[in-house]
């Protein structure tokens, strides 16, 4: 049986890269679906399509009609979205018309940190970097693997990427887990084949690798890398390296017993972020 919660009903998405999420709370009761990538801009058409397909999951689990969510305060962090005309426009695309959907930072750091201020590195597929006082919120990072995302996924995985090819060339040190990639791709050229048009997601997909191998030379002057452009990008945000730090999203778990400096936990999800600001919406509306 399960547990009813204190809360009104409510929808929330967190939409990635990598797949959505979408939590509904319905007659007290929290239930969740998920859904394929949903970078709205790499992929406008697919990431939509994720998240509608999702919300047909979660009304249908609900015992719901697809369109008794349109009445529901809604909150959505969705990948993609650089402006308010964006969410407004995939607002109306999903028929959500009240629906606020704004890119997904605000959502994973408000999970991360719930209602306290603090300093976040949202680590996953991509990444950004905030820092939550009393007078707002400031975010830094986050505009794609190819110009930034300091030590996501994919940054990880093309770095590990980059030391195959240096391998290949005699240029690099020996390493086990590098001589095991090549050999797996069938060389430099299979490697080049396989990954020369490779996105985020699938650069991303090469990080467990390097978490996997720790004492692995090559492993570990990457993750040593991830660390230091991390607290970089940190102290670029004014964190003198005193106060903790909570390393958040698939990755910030995996790079935490590497980072040497205080931690602090995550309070919970991108999608518990969005459902809380899903909630917000709900008092501010009277609902």
């Amino acid at each position: 049986m399960m547990n009813k919660i204190n809360r009104p009903d409510l929808l929330a998405v967190d939409g990635g890269g990598s797949g959505c999420r979408v939590a509904l709370v319905w007659q007290g009761i929290r239930l969740e679906a998920t859904g394929g990538p949903a970078n709205v801009f790499t992929d406008p058409e697919a990431g939509a399509a994720a998240i509608d397909e999702a919300l047909i999951h979660i009304a249908s689990k609900a015992g719901i009609r697809r369109r008794d969510l349109s009445a529901l305060p809604a909150y959505m962090g969705v990948a993609g979205v650089m402006t308010h005309a964006q969410g407004v426009a995939l607002a109306q695309r999903l028929r959500l018309p009240g629906a606020v959907i704004e890119d997904d930072r605000r959502a994973g750091v408000t999970g991360a940190l719930g209602a306290s201020d603090g300093v976040v590195a949202m680590l996953g597929t991509g990444s950004f970097f905030a820092r939550v006082t009393g007078e707002g919120m400031t975010v830094i990072g986050g505009w794609g693997h190819r110009f930034s995302d300091e030590g996501s996924g994919a940054w990880i995985g093309a770095r590990l990427l980059r030391a195959a090819f240096r391998a290949a060339d005699g240029r690099g040190p020996d390493s086990p887990l590098v001589a095991e990639f090549l050999d797996a791709h069938g060389g430099a050229l299979g490697l080049l084949r396989s990954h020369a048009t490779a996105g985020a997601e699938r650069l991303a997909a090469l990080a467990p690798a390097v978490f996997d191998a720790p004492e692995d030379p090559v492993a570990r002057v990457i993750l040593e890398a991830a660390v230091t452009t991390v607290k970089s990008a940190l102290a670029d945000l004014g964190w003198d390296g005193a106060d903790p730090v909570c390393l958040a999203g698939g990755i910030g778990p995996r790079l935490a017993p590497h980072f040497g400096a205080p931690l602090r936990p995550p309070e919970g999800s991108a999608l518990d972020g969005a459902l809380r600001l899903a909630e917000r919406l709900a008092q501010e509306r009277g609902a």
